[in-house]
């Protein structure tokens, strides 16, 4: 990578940076926004089915009643983390929508 291709990009992530910080409206719309490809289905198994199909440390399984309280408590602690599970768990490149998808198709999932 030649040097002004590194300072440019470098600028560029702290254009992106310097919107996050200040205009988190701009930021929080940006990270609302679904890809238009997006499946529920194919990004659970891509990211989420190998601790939740298993139950890993307590990670509620596909179907679980879990699913059945308040789903958004449950999008929220999935978007934020809680216990063991890493906010998005560790998926940070979804939006908060996705998420949300992710969550309601493992509510209505059958094991």
């Amino acid at each position: 990578m030649k040097q002004s291709q590194y300072i440019s990009g470098v600028g560029l992530s702290l254009v992106f940076l310097s919107l996050a910080l200040f205009s988190p409206s701009l930021a929080q719309s940006l990270q609302k926004e679904v890809s238009p490809n997006f499946s529920a289905d194919t990004a659970y198994k891509k990211s989420c089915s190998s601790c939740h199909d298993h139950g890993v440390m307590g990670a509620p399984k596909p179907g679980d009643q879990r699913f059945s309280k308040d789903i958004d408590s449950l999008v929220k602690n999935a978007i934020k983390g809680i216990g063991n599970m890493p906010a998005r768990g560790h998926a940070s490149f979804l939006s908060d929508d996705e998420v949300r998808s992710i969550v309601e198709y493992m509510e209505h999932a059958q094991e």
